[in-house]
């Protein structure tokens, strides 16, 4: 899936530090579970999957770092 700024989730976790690569697995493992005991559809999993996306981008940019700074796009 590509967001309307050309970059693909493989992408955006190629920006990543490796430690926040961990973290953003960790995440997307915890919230599968959790979302799989629930009963939900493919598309709703898509569209939840997209928002932790673009909230991790939102709270990378809130940082000063400027190595860090990603630019934010809807998916």
């Amino acid at each position: 899936m590509v967001n309307e700024c050309g970059v693909t989730r493989e992408e955006f976790r190629g920006m990543l530090t490796q430690h926040k690569k961990r973290s953003l697995a960790q995440k997307i493992r915890h919230l599968n579970k959790k979302w799989a005991k629930e009963e939900i559809t493919a598309k709703e999993l898509v569209s939840r999957e997209e928002k932790l996306y673009k909230d991790l981008i939102r709270d990378a940019n809130k940082r000063k770092r400027k190595t860090e700074r990603i630019e934010l796009c809807d998916y």
